[in-house]
């Protein structure tokens, strides 16, 4: 069994030995690759694809993650000669000067952004030795790093210094009541690795400070997000009141909802994932949509919705209503004890957006038969190739 990584912002190799790769089939998109002279040679037995940068470390370098502040006194501790390594942000305190860096023996390497007091950004190089990043220039308080999920409220704000440079490694959501004042005083400059949320009212004044790597979402005015997956049968749409709903995820309406219910409870969806209702409401959810391109998939007896990963034997069949209908958003396999006059009798049609995986042909024809919609897979066991695939990691070390 191979493994398959994705998205890998920093590879480090400086360990690395032909046992410690030999499992590994294959690494896409990685930002920055660590490596020694000594073990170079392993970057081409790799299959590593869309690299950004690679650093050669030298043996007697010191390795740091995150956030590394270089002040006067560590400058100064340093008297003999050192490679400092950063994967991450390095700030350069206020307190130092042109000649601490001058008369430092500490030599920098990093594979993010640097950040310095307006009058040193022309003397750092003297110690930036290598960089995949940039130097920039800050006033006031050290940038601040977050990592992960940040929700920028009004108390967040209220947290912060004046004239605040952020950098958020993650997802950033900007609250739908936020006080773009605040947000002004705040809020100096914002820098966003991953994805960003935000309020079409908000949208002007967070690009006036901010950048983003990666993936903004505008969301528009008076419509409420929805973070998940969303299922609404007849009683729990009561909480509904006119509302007008945002999501990136399926939205499901299960049978039972009346017309007149519907109406009460939604008033528009602007969806970018897909919507599952029974054909009963078809036509008032065509009716409420934002967007054109959004697929409303319709049923008009049961319905079974595979969302994560479920293995049907001939049991499970048995215990569906004659010609339900099947979605699958995630991965569904089928057993080999399930017969073709089983199949055919408790499945109707099937959209397929995720993966199912069949036994044998007569399956995988039966199947397909079947199929309404297929933009997902449909494959058979034999064919599958067993792997482990890792994606969007921050530091991955073989």
């Amino acid at each position: 069994m191979g493994r398959t990584f994705g998205n890998i912002g920093v590879l480090n190799l400086l360990e690395a030995t032909e046992d410690s790769i030999k499992e590994v089939d294959s690494i896409k998109n990685v930002g920055t690759v660590l490596y020694r002279k000594e073990n170079a040679h392993l970057l081409t037995k790799l299959a590593i694809g869309n690299i950004g940068a690679t650093l050669e470390v030298p043996g007697d370098a010191r390795f740091v993650t995150g956030v590394c502040t270089l002040d006067a006194a560590y400058l100064e501790a340093v008297d003999e000669p050192m490679t400092l390594l950063v994967t991450g942000i390095v700030v350069v305190d206020h307190d130092v000067t042109v000649e601490h860096i001058k008369r430092t023996a500490c030599q920098l390497k990093m594979t993010g952004n640097l950040f310095v007091p307006p009058q040193l950004k022309g003397a750092i190089g003297l110690i930036l030795k290598e960089g995949t990043g940039q130097v920039k220039v800050y006033e006031g308080a050290p940038p601040r790093l977050e990592v992960g999920v940040v929700m920028m409220t009004n108390g967040y704000l209220q947290g912060l210094q004046t004239n605040t440079h952020l950098i958020v490694n993650g997802q950033l959501t900007l609250a739908a009541d936020l006080d773009l004042d605040l947000f002004h005083e705040k809020i100096w400059a914002i820098e966003v690795n991953g994805k960003v949320k935000v309020y079409s009212n908000q949208q002007a004044a967070f690009y006036q400070k901010g950048q983003v790597t990666g993936v903004a979402t505008v969301i528009p005015e008076g419509f409420e997000p929805i973070s998940s997956s969303l299922r609404i049968n007849a009683r729990s749409i009561r909480r509904f009141r006119q509302q007008s709903i945002y999501t990136e995820s399926p939205i499901i309406f299960e049978a039972g909802i009346s017309r007149e219910a519907f109406e009460q409870a939604i008033s528009s969806i602007h969806s970018t994932s897909f919507i599952v209702c029974h054909e009963d409401i078809e036509d008032l959810i065509y009716e409420r949509l934002e967007r054109l391109e959004t697929d409303v998939l319709t049923f008009a007896n049961q319905l079974r919705y595979v969302g994560k990963e479920e293995d049907w034997t001939a049991s499970d069949l048995l215990g569906l209503e004659k010609g339900t209908e099947v979605i699958v958003d995630g991965i569904l396999t089928l057993s080999e004890d399930i017969e073709e006059s089983l199949l055919n009798e408790r499945i109707g049609e099937m959209d397929i957006l995720g993966e199912v995986i069949v036994q044998h042909a007569t399956q995988k024809a039966l199947i397909q038969r079947k199929g309404r919609l297929i933009s997902g897979i449909l494959t058979v066991a034999s064919e599958v190739r067993e792997e482990v695939q890792v994606e969007n990691i921050g530091t991955l070390s073989l």
